[in-house]
C-alpha cells in the first residue's frame, strides 16, 4: 500500500511540474516582438509606439528598430512630437499575435503615408 501511495504522489507531482512549466511557456508566448521601419521620406524626429513597445529617438528615412515586446492585440501607431505627446500616425489599427515576430514599415513620399505590418516569424 505504501508502494502505491509512494507512486501516485511521485506522479502527481510529475504531472504538476509538467503542467507549471508549459503555463510558463505558455506566458512567453503571448508576447509579441515589434520592430520599426521607415521607408518614407520623412525623419520622425523623436520616437514611435506600437502599444507597449517604445522606440525613443530619431527615425530617418532607412532606419530599422531592433525588437520590441508588446501585448498582442490591435493598436494605432503614434509618433511622439516636439512636446513629448503621442500622436496617431496610422489609418485604423494595426494587429499583431503573440509568439511572432513583425516589422512595422512606413512607406510612401510627400504626404502620403501608410504603415503597414509584416510578419518575421
Amino acid at each position: 500500500m505504501k508502494k502505491i501511495f509512494k507512486f501516485l504522489l511521485v506522479g502527481i507531482v510529475v504531472v504538476f511540474i509538467f503542467v507549471n512549466l508549459g503555463c510558463k511557456l505558455d506566458e512567453e508566448e503571448k508576447k509579441a516582438e515589434v520592430r520599426f521601419q521607415n521607408w518614407t521620406d520623412l525623419t520622425l524626429l523623436y520616437g514611435v509606439k506600437y502599444g507597449d513597445a517604445i522606440y525613443n529617438g530619431e527615425m530617418a528615412p532607412g532606419f530599422i528598430s531592433g525588437y520590441y515586446e508588446t501585448d498582442p492585440g490591435a493598436y494605432s501607431l503614434q509618433a511622439k512630437d516636439i512636446n513629448g505627446n503621442w500622436q496617431t500616425v496610422s489609418d485604423g489599427s494595426l494587429s499583431v499575435e503573440g509568439g511572432h515576430k513583425y516589422t512595422i514599415v512606413g512607406t510612401g513620399a510627400v504626404g502620403v503615408y501608410f504603415w503597414i505590418v509584416v510578419q518575421d516569424s
